[in-house]
């Protein structure tokens, strides 16, 4: 353990453990009534524990950056535990009779006298069927998760609960904001949430793909660290004609390079995985350090950019997750605002643009836009139902889909209200777990390589101020992301700020490394259907899912996702390494 995590003040007695990375310090110093000087020197730990001391639980409202910790307060019996706005940093903790243990990771917990890991059904199902859940449980049984934003406060013969200590609200002083402010207010929060992020030594990497979002957390950060301090940016590519053949985008690295081109600081290396190791290595990696199905794929299938990145000495990366959910969001929901608030001709106006942009026909999406709002039954009848077929393509065995009810849960996912407005789907996608999940997973998978990521449009700050803004700044003239392009005039290169063709795979070398191992695979999911005796998954529909990836040309909607396949062969590795001994996590096999 580092030994700044853990703290005791010695005149109140309380203690502190916390896995923390705190922002906005000199200002938390100031409120605390410390001198800069003095403040600059102490620990994260230090600093949320005088916080505790001055304001009790109440020093949540005073705290911003990645953490999760537990105070002991001896003098109020009492333990507070707490994990940050968007959940950075995770929290688990076993609560019985008696007894309490926190911990940052679920491993730590096989140092418990008795405690004997056991996994949960219901959590193995639900990754096969790619659900996810905000409930507090985790995959273990007894293991509970603290929510992001979220409090656990515990005092004698007290039943522990979880207490929400923030949520995302309007603030009324920035939603009379006019157009130039709101760009200048954006852009100074931007460029803040990158600066808090990099005030430690190590070092810098950056995800950097040809969207808006990377390109931006990237070209903030060349600027900040001027021309002589070296950023490494890593971008995920296509290898050769063949993977593009497999899985044809449009290719990203013109767009990357104009960033490298215009930042000569950012040296840019390529992760193609031509030359590198199978989906099986990924996959077996991952479940090394998850012990878990895998639900997201993401973090998984970043294992060659972990390793480069760590080869290179990169120890703090940064990422533009949480940019499409927040402050770049492409203002869905706007036409929706226009019609309840009768601003036809403003709606008119914006499919005008759209149709000069895009090439569009005027009535065609003018009528479907009141049609999807009046009358949404009606497009339902010509539209297939994009959950029966994602259902089907799941791998589980109908006897379990039946018996615990899996369509039904599946179908019951949340989802967005009927007629949402910009502000609903910036809450719904900020707050979805996703989120979370896949940053606890990219952080666990990335620390065996020695980097810590940063995510600067996580930033509270940033994302409360964008929330407040009026929607017509986020959705104008037919163009999405309006506000944030207007923002990142002259920091981005235009051919990146004025876009609206980003699309394809995030990892597109995906398909292509799991084809490489298709042997193995092929032979895993036979063992599984001769040695198992439970049987979670439908092997045949295994099968076919790498049958259809090895068809070339793009692959359809109907076809079998890279999601769905890795989630079902997860489970088979797991029941096989359970069945020869390697592993005691209580799954059937």
């Amino acid at each position: 353990m580092n030994p700044g995590c853990f703290i005791v003040d010695d005149k109140s007695g309380c203690y502190i453990v916390s896995d923390s990375r705190i922002d906005y310090r000199r200002e938390l110093a100031g409120e605390l009534g410390i001198k800069w000087n003095v403040a600059e020197g102490l620990s994260d730990s230090k600093l949320i524990l005088f916080a505790y001391l001055k304001w009790g639980e109440e020093c949540l409202s005073h705290l911003y950056g990645d953490f999760s910790f537990v105070i002991w307060d001896p003098g109020r019996d009492m333990i507070l535990c707490a994990r940050d706005h968007f959940g950075c940093r995770p929290l688990y903790y076993i609560d019985q009779p008696g007894f309490l243990a926190v911990a940052s990771q679920i491993s730590a917990f096989k140092s418990l006298p008795g405690f004997r890991f056991k996994i949960r059904e219901q959590y193995i199902l639900d990754s096969i069927c790619s659900i996810e859940r905000t409930e507090t449980l985790s995959a273990y049984k007894g293991i509970s998760r603290l929510k992001p934003a979220h409090y656990l406060k515990l005092g004698f013969g007290q039943l522990s609960d979880q207490y929400r200590y923030w949520d995302l609200k309007i603030n009324e002083n920035y939603s009379g904001l006019t157009l130039e402010e709101a760009s200048d207010g954006l852009k100074d929060r931007i460029v803040e949430a990158v600066r808090q992020r990099i005030q430690t030594f190590g070092q810098i990497g950056v995800e950097l793909s040809g969207g808006l979002d990377s390109s931006g957390i990237a070209s903030v950060l060349a600027m900040l660290l001027g021309p002589n301090v070296r950023i490494n940016a890593f971008t995920h590519s296509a290898s050769s004609d063949g993977i593009a053949q497999q899985m044809p985008l449009k290719n990203e690295m013109e767009f990357s390079k104009a960033i490298v081109e215009k930042y000569s600081s950012i040296r840019q290396f390529e992760i193609t995985g031509e030359n590198s190791e199978g989906g099986y290595k990924a996959l077996i990696e991952a479940l090394y350090s998850l012990y878990k199905p895998i639900n997201l794929h993401y973090a998984m299938n970043s294992d060659l950019l972990f390793e480069v990145a760590g080869n290179l000495g990169t120890s703090i990366m940064f990422s533009g997750l949480g940019g499409d959910e927040g402050i770049t969001n492409n203002g869905s929901g706007y036409f929706n605002e226009l019609i309840s608030h009768g601003q036809h001709s403003k709606l008119r106006d914006n499919i005008k643009s759209i149709v000069h942009r895009r090439g569009s026909r005027f009535f065609r999406k003018l009528i479907k836009l009141y049609i999807n709002y009046y009358a949404p039954w009606v497009l339902n009848l010509y539209k297939k139902d994009w959950r029966k077929a994602r259902y089907r393509s799941f791998a589980l065995q109908k006897s379990l889909a039946r018996k615990y009810k899996m369509k039904r849960r599946f179908y019951s996912t949340p989802f967005l209200p009927g007629k949402p407005t910009v502000r609903d789907i910036q809450y719904f996608r900020i707050r979805y777990p996703t989120i979370p999940e896949r940053i606890e997973e990219t952080a666990l998978l990335a620390q065996q390589h020695g980097i810590e990521y940063r995510y600067p449009f996580l930033d509270v700050k940033l994302v409360e101020f964008f929330y407040s803004l009026p929607s017509e700044y986020k959705y104008k003239d037919g163009m999405g992301r309006y506000l944030f392009r207007i923002a990142m005039e002259e920091i981005l290169p235009e051919k990146i700020r004025m876009r609206s063709d980003k699309g394809g795979n995030t990892i597109p070398n995906v398909f292509a490394r799991v084809l490489k191992d298709e042997e193995i695979f092929r032979k895993i999911i036979e063992e599984g259907r001769l040695k198992n005796h439970y049987h979670y998954v439908d092997y045949d529909k295994i099968d076919d899912m790498l049958d259809s990836f090895k068809k070339t040309g793009a692959l359809k909607q109907q076809d079998y996702g890279l999601r769905e396949f890795q989630s079902s062969m997860s489970v088979l590795i797991l029941q096989n390494w359970q069945r020869e001994g390697k592993i005691d996590i209580g799954i059937k096999c």
